[in-house]
């Protein structure tokens, strides 16, 4: 037995089935891998999809992923998405080969200082200098991940360690029974948890935010019967979506950069805000810190640098387990029956509902309108994954309530929101759960990631590619014609994605309107459950309606 068979052991006795990564000189960690019977490999053909499949993985099974990596510019091209991963807190096992300790500092091949590069990017990392440290250092990562605020780890394993052969003599690892880690999920002290729920017995005007770390406690019912109980508003970070059944009567749609303008007025009107499993990043807290000057400030998070960093003041910062917490709050505090206040919340609704529906009939032709209608309407057969970037276009998929279903399992992007991550995403979903998949991004997104389309067949592997197509990058594009220039943001010179399609032995389907569409959608939903990939496209050019709300925020218009 060499190292790189030892450590293909040790990922099983921790409980990991699965493995993503892309092939270097052929013979490293992941071909001893794919060698173990109780290992399943899912190579990419490109670093930055293989680590974006293991973060769609770890999203679906709210756990573990593992992604291994070679040195020098394979870990360099990793860094994108690894970016995404970490402002996500992802729990990632990524383990590394080194450049051999002997020639470390020597210019060797493909040498560059990777722990310095990885420092930033990761929770923890580590260099395992000698055999005897593998085995500590890979019960370290896997904790580290998915403990406290869970986050993408980093070993790197020299390959000159790699490659020694271990003879039974040497018995350089004890043996040990297998270890399935487990997140170690806390409850506040009852002193905290006393503070709280008197804090909460005082106001009537409730809202809460739920954010991602709702999600990754598995905390929806114990969220819906907390909100239930206080008659609170219930708004989600983009991250944080579907902590709540999007048609319950108390939920509002999207926090933040995407919070719906009509929604205004009952935060002005708020007496208290609590913030469940959110980091409270700049995007989250768009349209949201305005309100919260002298109004009650509360969070939950099993951070405690999350508690504090984004608020003028925090009235209980309490750090815990989301659904734990929860879970002990629920009988603390007192059932509130204020009809002012819930008539407030369903009149906001109803105003939401009606000014979408308005716009529905007002732009009736445009194609992202008809896409959210045909969502919903294939949704109500049918549960899918749905996997979205934030494109100008796109954004309409986040704002309440043009796209509202409790039927869809919603995967958004972090705060780095890089280019062509969907589609890895969409890939690690495909491993790690039987629900269909469906990627809505624009067509500079999706040319980042053709190679997608060769991996999925690779892996007999189907999902949904639906590409809003205005031949630009549209984002850019419209901020440069505020400013009257055109630089770099057209694509003049795009391939036909009909002969692309075919090219890549994949359906092609062109809607020219919402029932072609919805037909469409369905029949890839089936395709892809017999592995097929389908590419839906979605002519925009000369279409496009974008959000105000949102671009008001980046244009100094508010």
């Amino acid at each position: 037995m060499n190292v790189k068979e030892l450590i293909a052991s040790e990922l099983v006795r921790l409980g990991i089935k699965d493995v993503f990564g892309m092939p270097g000189d052929g013979e490293g960690l992941l071909e001893a891998c794919f060698s173990s019977p109780q290992l399943s490999v899912y190579p990419a053909s490109d670093q930055r999809l293989g680590l974006a499949m293991a973060s769609g993985y770890s999203l679906a099974k709210k756990s573990l992923a593992c992604y291994l990596v070679t040195q020098g510019p394979a870990l360099a091209n990793i860094a994108m998405p690894l970016l995404e991963a970490k402002s996500q807190c992802l729990p990632l096992l990524i383990i590394g080969e080194g450049v051999s300790t002997v020639l470390k500092g020597s210019l060797a091949f493909q040498e560059f200082d990777s722990m310095s590069f990885m420092s930033p990017l990761t929770k923890w990392i580590y260099r395992v200098e000698s055999v005897e440290r593998l085995q500590w250092a890979l019960d370290q990562a896997v904790q580290m991940a998915l403990n406290d605020k869970p986050g993408p780890v980093y070993v790197e394993i020299p390959v000159n360690l790699l490659n020694m052969d271990i003879d039974s003599s040497m018995s350089v690892l004890p043996i040990q029974e297998e270890k399935h880690f487990t997140p170690v999920k806390f409850i506040p002290s009852e002193v905290k948890m006393k503070y709280l729920s008197e804090l909460i017995n005082k106001f009537e005007k409730i809202v809460i935010i739920a954010g991602a770390g709702c999600l990754m406690s598995g905390a929806r019912t114990e969220l819906a019967d907390f909100a239930e109980m206080i008659g609170a508003a219930v708004l989600c970070t983009a991250s944080g979506r579907g902590s709540v059944v999007e048609d319950s009567k108390n939920y509002l749609g999207l926090s933040g950069l995407y919070l719906s303008p009509l929604v205004k007025p009952l935060l002005e009107d708020a007496d208290m805000f609590i913030f469940i499993g959110s980091q409270c990043e700049e995007t989250a807290m768009m349209n949201i810190s305005e309100f919260l000057c002298e109004k009650v400030v509360c969070a939950v998070n099993v951070a405690a640098e999350d508690l504090v960093r984004n608020f003028p003041h925090i009235n209980c910062g309490i750090v815990g387990d989301a659904k734990l917490t929860l879970r002990a709050l629920i009988p603390n505090v007192r059932a509130k029956h204020n009809i002012d206040w819930h008539n407030k919340i369903m009149e906001v609704k109803k105003n939401c509902f009606s000014d979408a529906k308005n716009q529905f009939q007002i732009f009736d032709n445009y194609p992202v309108f008809h896409l959210c209608k045909s969502l919903v309407q294939v949704s109500k057969k049918q549960k899918f994954n749905l996997v979205f970037e934030n494109g100008i276009n796109e954004m309409w998929l986040y704002i309440y309530p043009f796209l509202v279903s409790s039927n869809i399992n919603y995967f958004c992007p972090g705060e780095h929101t890089g280019l062509g991550i969907a589609y890895g995403n969409a890939l690690g979903l495909s491993v790690a759960t039987q629900d269909p998949s469906i990627v809505v991004t624009g067509d500079g997104a999706f040319y980042f990631s053709i190679s997608s389309l060769s991996v999925a067949a690779e892996l007999n592997k189907g999902f949904t590619a639906i590409v809003l197509n205005n031949e630009s990058l549209g984002w850019p594009k419209y901020h440069q014609c505020r400013r009257g220039i055109s630089c770099g943001v057209d694509f003049r010179f795009a391939p036909n994605l009909k002969t692309l399609a075919e090219a890549y032995n994949v359906r092609y389907f062109k809607p020219l309107s919402f029932a072609e569409l919805s037909e469409n959608i369905a029949a890839s939903i089936e395709g892809s459950r017999r592995s097929q990939v389908s590419l839906i496209e979605l002519d925009i050019k000369s279409k496009e309606y974008y959000p105000r709300s949102v671009l008001d925020l980046y244009s100094g218009e508010v």
